[in-house]
């Protein structure tokens, strides 16, 4: 009986804890896989280096719809507004990497 309430209290304890644990962040040189949001930002990249302005601006406005929250948000809209795309610049992308 004691065994399965400090069995119960640890298991509890550990997923009490257990979002503090997953809330690091990770740098970009560490993710394994980019964010939805950041595929269709490379892929919009892909369209401009095409000299493909409608499908970028497609891409870019789906971004949008999709991902409104993203860190790629911010850069779509620009790039919408001014018809270029902004730099991407990786080594400044960690503050919304998980």
């Amino acid at each position: 009986m004691v065994v399965r309430v400090v069995s119960a209290s640890i298991l509890a304890v550990s997923f009490a804890l257990a979002p503090m644990q997953c809330a690091s962040r990770r740098s970009y040189e560490l993710r394994r896989e980019e964010t939805p949001a950041e595929a269709l930002w490379i892929l919009a990249e892909r369209f401009d280096a095409q000299r493909n302005a409608e499908a970028r601006d497609e891409t870019l406005r789906f971004l949008l719809q999709h991902a409104p929250g993203s860190r790629f948000a911010a850069r779509a809209r620009v790039a919408l507004e001014t018809h270029q795309m902004p730099p991407h610049d990786p080594t400044q992308d960690d503050a919304g990497a998980l």
